[in-house]
């Protein structure tokens, strides 16, 4: 998975990191060491926009989620929290 779809599925599962990112993107995405242009990504993606693609992502892992047996009462794995330095 492309760094940038991992950091947005743990954006999709974990609302605080998600706030996060769009509070402070330097420091949220620090741990990533994106280069320059990949913060600038995050900075200039809207809240309206990521909300709406994160409903529909849902939407997905819901209709997928009987053929594969997938269990949603919980949000999907995300990585440990960034470390605070």
């Amino acid at each position: 998975m492309h760094l940038f779809e991992t950091i947005l599925t743990r954006m999709m599962g974990d609302s605080a990191y998600a706030d996060e990112v769009f509070r402070d993107p330097v420091k949220a995405l620090a741990n990533y060491n994106l280069p320059n242009e990949g913060i600038a990504k995050f900075k200039a993606l809207s809240r309206a926009d990521f909300e709406s693609a994160a409903h529909e992502y849902r939407k997905l892992l819901a209709t997928l989620a009987p053929a594969f047996a997938i269990r949603m009462e919980s949000a999907p794995p995300t990585p440990p929290p960034l470390s605070e330095t």
